[in-house]
């Protein structure tokens, strides 16, 4: 199992654990893991987080253009 931290500050893939009071927690199948490191363990490609992020503004271009504006200005006003 998988802990995925979405806005991590740095690339990692690590055993999970926690500390409360005295005591550290963990257990042997359950890893905390950054974002880019998710993708590339899911797609078997390194870069996988780095494409889907340049191809974002693409497919948000594209959706935009796709819709009416009226039905934005329609459900805006629901």
């Amino acid at each position: 199992m998988y802990l995925v931290e979405i806005l991590a500050e740095d690339s990692f893939c690590e055993k999970w654990s926690i500390e409360v009071g005295d005591g550290k927690y963990s257990h042997k199948q359950i890893y905390k893991i950054s974002i880019d490191q998710f993708y590339a363990l899911l797609s078997k490609q390194n870069d996988a987080y780095f494409q889907l992020y340049k191809s974002l503004p693409i497919v948000i271009k594209d959706f935009l253009s796709s819709i009416d504006e009226n039905d934005i200005k329609v459900k805006a006003m629901l």
